[in-house]
């Protein structure tokens, strides 16, 4: 179905030792949704991950980011290779434990549509992992995406052929250092892709919501941390939005 709305591939960036959980999650999830994916990690990459770190990461990556942030990072990027060498118009990707949110492929439709709008070299986010949303003023009654100067973590995104490109080109001189979403807010500072917000929110982490343990933060599931969750987003995205 998602075909149908100009998306070519959904990925989930996923490592597969140690989190079969997350894999049951994904895999029940998407079955239920009818949703055609392919897991990227980089143990299907095509060549070794000491030759994808030279590629992308300065030499002291290990001395400053962990083995789990690097791999991660390291996923998403193996993503964008993936949709400039197969030419993919609009890719769709996720990390391994989205929680789709009400309305979900009514809200893609429409975000899909908007983007036919958009100047080439976009990423989309579609999360709200970091609770923060479009003040109130700038919102308009049926559009969906919102300019923002950066990125809502890296849980749940739509990124364009030419901001894939774009990224992967930058990195030819520029090496990544950090952990993909704070990589990601330095490029859209730079000038190297736009980054747009979808307004609602189609997806949330549930290794935030409480619905699974984060795998990098010290976050763990359970009725404390999903009323906790649903509090904080009542009070930012009802309350606090209308005094911006």
């Amino acid at each position: 179905m998602l075909n149908d709305f100009g998306i070519g591939k959904v990925y989930v960036v996923h490592a597969k030792h140690g989190f079969e959980h997350r894999e049951r999650w994904v895999n029940e999830l998407f079955q239920k949704y009818d949703i055609q994916f392919e897991y990227l990690s980089e143990e299907n990459a095509p060549c070794s991950v000491e030759e994808l770190l030279v590629r992308y990461f300065p030499e002291n990556v290990r001395d400053i980011l962990s083995n789990r942030v690097i791999l991660c990072t390291l996923s998403h990027l193996l993503c964008y290779e993936q949709i400039v060498q197969n030419q993919i118009s609009l890719a769709l990707i996720f990390e391994d434990d989205p929680f789709f949110l009400k309305n979900f492929y009514k809200k893609i439709e429409h975000v899909t549509n908007e983007t036919k709008m958009l100047k080439k070299g976009f990423l989309i986010s579609l999360e709200n992992t970091s609770l923060e949303f479009p003040p109130r003023r700038i919102v308009k009654k049926g559009q969906y995406l919102y300019q923002a100067q950066y990125g809502r973590c890296a849980g749940a995104y739509l990124v364009d052929f030419s901001g894939a490109k774009a990224m992967l080109e930058h990195l030819k001189t520029q090496k990544c250092l950090k952990a993909i979403d704070t990589w990601h807010n330095i490029i859209i500072k730079q000038g190297v892709i736009d980054i747009y917000w979808s307004h609602p929110p189609l997806v949330e982490q549930a290794s935030h919501n409480g619905k699974l343990n984060s795998q990098i933060q010290k976050i763990r599931s359970g009725h404390k941390r999903r009323i906790k969750w649903l509090a904080q987003k009542c009070y930012k995205m009802y309350i606090l939005r209308w005094l911006r």
